[in-house]
């Protein structure tokens, strides 16, 4: 039995060979293991028979990543997303937040025509995850390609992607997010729809050239220590309100895994329609 027909049987709530196996790593741990002896040049989800294989949407605004420092120490980096961010050498763990892009409504409208599936000329799929910055990003038909060579393999394929609250606050700014989402809840549900728009747009294109994940993956972690920041109303009502033309892409043979996570409890919702 391989990975595929393992996840597909969990899903369906049947019993298979055994469960399924999947697993996250920070880079340094990666690098800890490997000093452990993690042979060089194998991936952690091969040498532990991990179930799941994933691609990664690029959803961002695609804006000019540019090194602004470059020390023994630290990074300081302009982002496509839109954020400046510090981010520490050899260590691994959440950005430090020093700027965003989108500051005001002007702002927007000059830049959101950048959330086009074509803007750019090549694909938005990648096997490299959309987080990780100065990535060159492939043509359709050359991600077309690598993606039926992992079909192949025979793992679950999951396709990853920034949901609307996580991508827009960072163009917007997080306390900036939360604050337009009560003084000016129409601009803040026009950015949550344009990046949702996004996605669907991507998953057509996507799917003419082949590429059909059964999963999507949309990354919201509205939540902290002690519970959710965003009440789930505003959540269906704004940030997916779009959901619904997603669920048509996905009839019958696919499904969006909506998850918040907080702390100490992650919350997980498979949308299927």
């Amino acid at each position: 039995m391989n990975s595929k027909n393992r996840i597909q049987m969990l899903l369906s709530f049947e019993e298979p060979d055994r469960i399924g196996l999947a697993d996250g790593c920070w880079e340094d741990t990666l690098l800890r293991w490997r000093e452990e002896g993690l042979p060089a040049g194998v991936a952690p989800r091969d040498y532990f028979g991990f179930d799941f294989a994933h691609i990664f949407m690029d959803a961002s605004l695609r804006l000019p990543e540019r090194l602004l420092e470059d020390t023994e120490t630290y990074t300081v980096r302009e982002d496509k997303h839109g954020f400046v961010a510090k981010q520490w050498r050899g260590k691994a763990g959440a950005l430090g937040y020093l700027d965003h892009r989108i500051k005001s409504r002007e702002d927007w409208e000059q830049l959101k025509y950048r959330l086009a599936v074509g803007f750019g000329g090549t694909s938005r799929i990648h096997t490299v995850s959309y987080f990780q910055p100065f990535v060159e990003y492939p043509s359709w038909t050359t991600i077309a390609a690598k993606f039926q060579e992992m079909r192949q393999g025979g793992r679950f394929i999951l396709l990853n992607v920034y949901g609307p609250w996580e991508a827009t606050w960072r163009r917007h700014g997080f306390e900036a997010s939360l604050i337009d989402m009560a003084a000016d809840p129409g601009w803040m549900a026009d950015m949550f729809r344009a990046h949702m728009d996004l996605i669907i747009e991507t998953l057509e294109v996507a799917e003419r050239y082949g590429i059909v994940a059964r999963w999507l993956v949309p990354d919201r972690r509205p939540g902290y220590e002690h519970g959710t920041v965003l009440f789930p109303a505003y959540l269906r009502n704004h940030a997916f309100s779009r959901a619904p033309a997603v669920g048509r892409l996905f009839a019958g043979t696919r499904h969006a895994l909506l998850y918040s996570h907080r702390r100490r409890h992650t919350h997980v919702h498979s949308q299927a329609h």
